[in-house]
């Protein structure tokens, strides 16, 4: 692991999501995410007992404002079971994407 020395996790997941388009240029999108990973030491006499179940929703709306350019609004909800470092967050954003 990067953030804790002499450990090493396996993270296994899964994601999903669709997106409806409406009225042409607008666009919903509502993704979820499970993550749950494993820590264990690579060295004897490391304290590896982490396990965290990471869940993630976001839920964004888009508007196509020319050809290439978008902008969009989301919300994103992140809740971790961790044994270790529960936590949970809140998070709105505003994203614009001009693609050429």
């Amino acid at each position: 692991s990067a953030y804790y020395g002499d450990q090493n996790y396996l993270s296994t997941g899964v994601d999903a999501g669709v997106r409806q388009v409406f009225l042409t240029r607008y666009a919903f999108d509502l993704s979820a995410r499970y993550d749950h990973s494993d820590y264990e030491a690579t060295q004897v006499g490391i304290d590896a007992n982490r396990t965290d179940n990471v869940f993630t929703v976001r839920p964004q709306v888009e508007v196509r404002l020319q050809e290439r350019w978008t902008a969009s609004v989301y919300y994103t909800f992140s809740r971790s079971d961790s044994n270790v470092q529960p936590f949970t967050r809140n998070v709105v954003g505003l994203q614009t994407v001009w693609a050429y």
